[in-house]
């Protein structure tokens, strides 16, 4: 009853825990924070009774934890065997940090959770009491005490604000910026021209140089200005004479578009760079929206294998010991857990050619095929207490117990399955063998008591 009442509250819990998304989204927002700036955060907020209601993102560029991490504090902590455990209580000495966020220089402070001191929001000051912290802090009455804070972050024995894991791969992002730089002003400025004009014979004057070069800097540039038309006007150099008329000027247009690349630059470089990048995250290219060239199903599953078992799942079982050790026991749960459903990584027809093979020999026993369903469902099946689930099904089809070999009956003291069958057919033989005999000797006159069956003979032989 106890955990049934606790699985109802557990789910009323995280329904409605989020006010403005769902609790899956705040885990995966808080996720992002912390593998883009190394700490995420949590703000635990409680109700006036002091019960723990919702919980909220806070941004993390905006969360600093302070570098005093205070004084010792004797803390009583749970130190039960079994959830049925109870009274068993130990006392540590502990040190717990407070936090302060800063937005448009407005300071708030936070405390760690299972910290017992009372922690002033506003100036972050510890005291032994809510009424110790109103005398003395400078709002009075109208003084509040911090809220928890989830600190979520990667380790870093240096420093309390650990970098995210890109840090060490920081040059090559800057490289990386920098040749997608390069390549868009390279395509944006035009840096080689299209083509040079050559003018014989005769000469362009300044003004239509100067409209020559304004037109080629303004509005030939770039993806807007091709398939332009630049129109040049030339003019003789001299005049007519006697000698012979005057010389036409010519023009020769030189194509240099042998001398452009014909690819953007930088490119094996970005390329590497996002090799060591995705390496520092160890995530295979898959993974990260890239599509080797020797990608195929089997490279592909082993890839989302090895992220599963080496990066993911790591992971999640660090999350959900957070949620495990501070939450669930603020809201009165203590035979539950919880624990972050993962993908199937093994294919449905590969775990259906294992069940179908290895079942009817023996090999798998039912309640293990129903924990391969549950891995490959991605979800929780509710475990049989019978013995048919604990042997294998051919033992339990030809009527035998996996426990001593016996057959089994059906809880009135009958024989069930195939060898329950055999022996049904065997007492029918037996009948009719006895009245043939009964029949046969009651007409040559001899009276012999034949209604013993043959099965009961051979258990009174045996006692004699």
């Amino acid at each position: 009853m106890q955990i049934r009442r606790e699985q109802y509250m557990y789910n009323s819990f995280f329904k409605h825990c989020c006010s403005e998304s769902s609790f899956v989204k705040l885990k995966r927002i808080v996720r992002q924070d912390i593998e883009s700036h190394g700490w995420g955060c949590i703000e635990m907020q409680r109700d006036k009774y002091n019960r723990l209601k919702r919980l909220s993102y806070v941004p993390a560029y905006t969360i600093r934890p302070l570098e005093s991490e205070g004084e010792v504090v004797d803390v009583i902590e749970d130190d039960s065997i079994t959830p049925l455990s109870e009274d068993r209580e130990i006392v540590v000495k502990r040190r717990f940090k407070v936090y302060v966020q800063i937005v448009h220089e407005k300071k708030v402070y936070f405390k760690s959770p299972g910290d017992p001191r009372v922690i002033s929001r506003r100036t972050g000051k510890a005291y032994k009491s809510t009424s110790e912290m109103r005398k003395k802090d400078n709002e009075g009455k109208d003084a509040v005490e911090a809220n928890e804070l989830l600190w979520i972050a990667l380790h870093s024995p240096k420093t309390p604000c650990p970098p995210p894991r890109w840090v060490g791969n920081l040059l090559q992002v800057l490289g990386g910026r920098e040749a997608d730089e390069t390549n868009y002003f390279y395509l944006k400025n035009d840096a080689i021209p299209y083509g040079l004009m050559f003018v014989s014979g005769g000469t362009i004057p300044n003004d239509i140089k100067e409209r020559i070069e304004t037109r080629l800097a303004d509005e030939m540039r770039g993806s807007e200005g091709s398939g332009k038309i630049l129109v040049v006007q030339a003019t003789p150099m001299g005049k007519s004479t006697a000698d012979g008329p005057v010389i036409m000027p010519q023009l020769e247009f030189k194509s240099l578009r042998e001398a452009h690349e014909n690819d953007a630059l930088f490119t094996k470089y970005d390329e590497r760079g996002g090799d060591r990048i995705g390496a520092s995250f160890r995530l295979p290219p898959m993974l990260r929206g890239y599509t080797p060239s020797n990608l195929n199903r089997a490279t592909a599953i082993a890839s989302i294998t090895f992220a599963e078992s080496q990066v993911f799942q790591p992971e999640r079982d660090d999350m959900d010991w957070v949620f495990n050790k501070w939450v669930l026991p603020d809201i009165g749960i203590r035979y539950l857990k919880m624990v972050s459903n993962s993908p199937p990584t093994r294919g449905v027809d590969e775990m259906t050619e294992i069940i179908k093979s290895a079942a009817p020999q023996g090999g798998l026993i039912p309640s293990e095929i129903r924990q391969m369903l549950s891995e490959m469902l991605n979800k929780p099946m509710a475990k049989i207490k019978e013995d048919w689930t604990k042997q294998p099904m051919a033992m339990t089809l030809a009527g035998l117990n996996g426990e001593n070999g016996m057959p089994m009956d059906d809880g009135a003291g009958e024989m069930t399955g195939q060898l329950g069958d055999l022996v049904k057919r065997l007492s029918e033989i037996d009948a009719r063998v006895r009245t043939v005999v009964a029949e046969e000797l009651a007409s040559v006159g001899m009276d012999v008591n034949v209604n013993t069956s043959f099965f009961d003979r051979e258990e009174s032989e045996g006692e004699g």
